[in-house]
């Protein structure tokens, strides 16, 4: 990285001292700030240098433009599988979830700052840090099961661990999109400020010492709609889901969701369903694994081509091959 004044920069992260807090700030324009090998090992040197850095006590993660992180490139992983060369995406992967797990276990607070779009990836990288502040234009999701793949940089077990298995499931099973007053109040977010007060509110939050955490707090009360969504997602559910049982129901949230989850790649479904359940039974980093452990398994599969080649396209047709 090139030093510049107190700012160290990167092609697309720079890091600068701002106060008493460090800021990593992801700058990817063009591909929404997408993550691939560049952006994640200028992503892991931003984060040496803060940590090293005695002058600050804490570390705002955000993104530039319209984007938090917009999720991971797309077509490094269509180039993977059509050149076979999944071992070069496996190594990708884990190497993104080393990077995850060091913001994890970084021994300053970090802190992502959410001001757009955090799809897959993104997300998962948010959720990596100890608190997610976000701004009420900010919406995220796993849209990975709609294009014939599964979250891999952690979010089967970082999502079931903040918010439970039940709700875990239903993001990632459905693809939905959620606003941040939505993961506000499901646990997923820590807090939400306006664009023009963010960066204060952070500020003096450091400050005062009010801005902790989320590892170990308790979850809140589930407004009743989630709380219903939670009940449906119960393990003695899911097969239910998963072989379109109720496709025909009668209620609409049930007839609605159903036809959602009936879109999105068989195979990529019960892949996801095994991990979180697998992993949220083992210690985190163990739990993690699981996500490596069929990596190669799913991008082998025809729909993991068909859909990542269509992403954006709506009513991909996945073969469940």
């Amino acid at each position: 990285m090139e030093k510049i004044g107190i700012i160290e920069t990167g092609d697309f992260v720079t890091y600068m001292r701002d106060g008493e807090f460090g800021r990593v700030v992801i700058s990817r324009p063009d591909a929404m700030n997408a993550l691939n090998g560049t952006v994640l090992k200028q992503i892991d040197e931003a984060f040496s240098l803060a940590e090293s850095d005695n002058d600050i006590q804490a570390i705002v993660l955000e993104g530039t433009g319209k984007a938090f992180v917009a999720g991971a490139d797309i077509k490094f992983f269509v180039d993977c599988i059509k050149e076979d060369r999944l071992d070069d995406n496996l190594a990708f992967t884990t190497y993104g979830q080393d990077v995850l797990n060091r913001i994890e276990d970084c021994q300053k607070l970090v802190i992502a700052k959410m001001a757009g779009l955090a799809l897959g990836g993104g997300l998962e990288l948010a959720l990596s840090t100890d608190v997610i502040v976000a701004t009420p234009e900010a919406v995220m999701g796993f849209p990975e099961t709609g294009i014939g793949i599964y979250p891999g940089l952690g979010g089967t077990q970082r999502t079931s661990r903040y918010i439970g298995k039940e709700l875990a499931k239903y993001l990632i099973l459905t693809g939905t999109i959620i606003s941040a007053n939505d993961a506000l109040a499901i646990g997923l977010v820590d807090y939400v400020f306006d664009p023009d007060e963010i960066d204060q509110k952070i500020r003096v939050m450091i400050g005062d010492g009010t801005l902790k955490s989320r590892k170990g707090k308790e979850p809140g009360n589930l407004p009743e709609s989630w709380k219903k969504i939670k009940e449906l997602f119960a393990d003695s559910n899911i097969n239910g889901w998963l072989s379109g049982k109720y496709l025909e129901n009668d209620d609409p949230l049930l007839n609605k969701t159903a036809k959602i989850i009936a879109g999105k790649a068989p195979l990529a479904l019960k892949f996801a369903n095994q991990i979180v359940d697998t992993g949220f039974e083992k210690p985190l980093k163990e739990g993690l694994k699981e996500e490596l452990a069929h990596l190669n398994e799913i991008f082998t599969t025809k729909d993991a081509l068909t859909g990542l080649e269509n992403v954006g396209k709506k009513d991909i047709q996945f073969k469940g091959q």
